[in-house]
């Protein structure tokens, strides 16, 4: 900030109706010019001074001493914004760092559940397979099939051997007699 924009800042700094970065910035500048912080402090006395007559307030008069103050004080109000403002933009990153987290978890689970759905159907109902299909008729045939025949060669044996007991009871009965 150059003398000329200082001094144009001069009236508002004084009344206190500068943004913290403008009066910083004049705080800046008058910290290394000595003629503009010379034209601040007569500006300052000139207003406050008259505005002090008008209200008659009987306080004091040192001027000097108030204007070292309130820019004692506009420079604490800096610091102290500059303080809070770290803070907040580390607490700000912060937050949205958990936002992400919190998303990408969200979707990692979306995800998970979508998967999980889908074994789940796949495995109560398996997709249609007309070979399969055909397969399987063929090896419930063939297994109805040899339960049959396993039962005809049963009746067969359980025939074979009445019937062998069947003669011996005949050749005993005859034997017999």
């Amino acid at each position: 900030m150059d003398c000329r924009e200082v001094q144009s800042l001069i009236v508002p700094f004084v009344k206190s109706e500068l943004t913290l970065e403008e009066a910083k910035d004049v705080l800046e500048h008058i910290d290394h010019c000595p003629d503009c912080k010379e034209e601040l402090e007569v500006y300052y006395i000139l207003l406050i001074g008259l505005q002090e007559l008008d209200e008659d307030t009987t306080g004091s008069l040192d001027l000097h001493g108030q204007f070292e103050e309130h820019l004692r004080r506009t420079r604490a109000e800096i610091d102290n914004t500059k303080f809070w403002r770290a803070p907040k933009m580390v607490l700000l990153l912060a937050l949205i760092a958990v936002v992400l987290v919190l998303v990408t978890h969200e979707q990692e689970w979306i995800v998970e559940k979508d998967i999980f759905e889908k074994n789940k159907y796949e495995q109560v109902l398996p997709t249609y397979n007309p070979g399969n299909a055909i397969l399987m008729k063929i090896q419930n045939r063939q297994s109805r099939n040899s339960v049959l025949i396993d039962k005809k060669k049963i009746n067969k044996k359980k025939q074979s051997s009445l019937k062998g007991q069947n003669g011996e009871q005949d050749e005993k009965e005859i034997s017999d007699n």
